[in-house]
């Protein structure tokens, strides 16, 4: 099932599935210089490219939104998992998001697994001045003061989301331009009324359009 998005500034319209689909966006681009300030630390993953111009794909995302972000649609959170290759200290969490209308804010979080969905946030952040949908490159950063320890080989999730301040927030996800060749294991959150029952529902990414959700993780 997909649905559209009101219209977009630069006369940019996008179609969003509810749970678990792909967009697909025609847009101009505008730039606007990524975030390369953390390059001292150790990246535990990532799927950001390494050039400045374009480090994630900017007109094509999942949905991210509140219980009235979308008339007629119910809530729609996004994850992706990863498995640090070495014991970690997570200290920056880097996500790809853009503001489609509503509220400016989303929800971020690092998440335990809980058997193959997201389990408790072990650390979580806050995100505002979100970037306009449609327009390239801005990188969301979020520091973890405490930091967060991972451990080798075990299934963590990035999670974005909306709180109880963010009801009308219509935000994407966006996708990754590194890789149009793997799956790799995202969730999609939404109610009942979803389809896909209440809570947490895993999938993998479409290797179609090479859509996973672009992020990185950084730390020591």
């Amino acid at each position: 099932m997909k649905w559209k998005m009101p219209a977009l500034p630069l006369a940019t319209s996008v179609f969003l599935s509810a749970c678990g689909g792909h967009s697909i966006t025609p847009a101009a681009q505008v730039a606007a210089p990524a975030n390369f300030a953390h390059a001292k630390l150790v990246t535990i993953v990532s799927n950001l490219a390494s050039y400045r111009s374009g480090p994630y794909w900017a007109f094509e995302g999942s949905p991210v939104t509140g219980p009235e972000g979308q008339q007629g649609f119910p809530e729609n959170w996004r994850a992706v998992a990863f498995s640090p290759s070495a014991n970690r200290t997570a200290t920056i969490i880097e996500v790809a998001v853009a503001l489609a209308s509503g509220t400016d804010g989303l929800a971020l979080s690092l998440n335990r697994d809980n058997k193959g969905v997201p389990g408790k946030a072990i650390a979580t952040a806050q995100l505002s001045n979100l970037p306009a949908f449609g327009t390239c490159c801005t990188i969301e950063t979020a520091t973890l003061a405490k930091g967060a320890s991972l451990k080798a080989g075990t299934r963590y999730w990035v999670v974005v989301s909306t709180n109880d301040s963010e009801l009308t927030t219509n935000a994407a996800w966006m996708y990754n331009d590194t890789d149009q060749v793997d799956s790799f294991l995202e969730a999609s959150y939404c109610p009942s009324n979803c389809g896909s029952g209440s809570g947490w529902t895993p999938y993998q990414s479409d290797t179609v359009s090479g859509s996973e959700l672009a992020y990185a993780v950084l730390g020591e």
